[in-house]
């Protein structure tokens, strides 16, 4: 080892020499980094992986000592979660039984209820149905009598010159279709 020390110096004295290499302070510092780095892994190499090493297994110990902590904690969780379910299991069939006697119970109440509130409603309907029905019997009747009026005043207009004839029904009638197509 002492061999290559001396060796390296005087290469690197002789580049220095002959100016193949000009130093300057960054490759003066990164050298002698170079060198440090090299010195400690030659000199505590063993010792730095022996450090690392067990550093690296207490690591993993406390790792594995969490992990089995945690487990503990989630089967206590689970342990605690399926005691409340259990003990929550009664407490809801009962109320289910209770929500479903109270619907037996209200079911004939809420059925009258319905049909009342259904029959108020179809009763609300067909009053309006029968008052729109008496206006259009209504509208209708009163378009008959005009167009039965108009129909009259034009056959008299029409036969006033002549002697008056009888106005026929059907007459009457085409009049009052033709009328009621000249409005629309």
């Amino acid at each position: 080892m002492p061999r290559y020390i001396i060796l390296i110096v005087l290469v690197f004295s002789v580049i220095c020499a002959k100016q193949i290499l000009i130093l300057n302070e960054e490759i003066v510092v990164a050298l002698s980094f170079i060198g440090f780095v090299l010195y400690v892994e030659k000199s505590f190499g063993d010792t730095i992986r022996a450090s690392l090493q067990s550093r690296g297994t207490s690591i993993l110990e406390e790792l594995q000592h969490h992990m089995t902590l945690q487990q503990i904690n989630l089967q206590s969780a689970i342990r605690d979660q399926q005691f409340i379910a259990d003990e929550l299991q009664p407490a809801t069939e009962q109320i289910g039984e209770s929500i479903s006697h109270e619907i037996q119970i209200n079911l004939p109440e809420l059925y009258q209820s319905l049909r009342f509130a259904l029959g108020q409603q179809i009763d609300n309907q067909l009053n309006i149905l029968v008052s729109s029905q008496k206006m259009y019997r209504n509208t209708l009747q009163h378009s008959l009598i005009t167009g039965f009026k108009e129909a009259a005043q034009i056959q008299y207009s029409y036969s006033k010159g002549r002697k008056a004839q009888p106005i026929q029904l059907k007459q009457c009638f085409a009049l009052f279709n033709r009328n009621k197509h000249i409005r629309n």
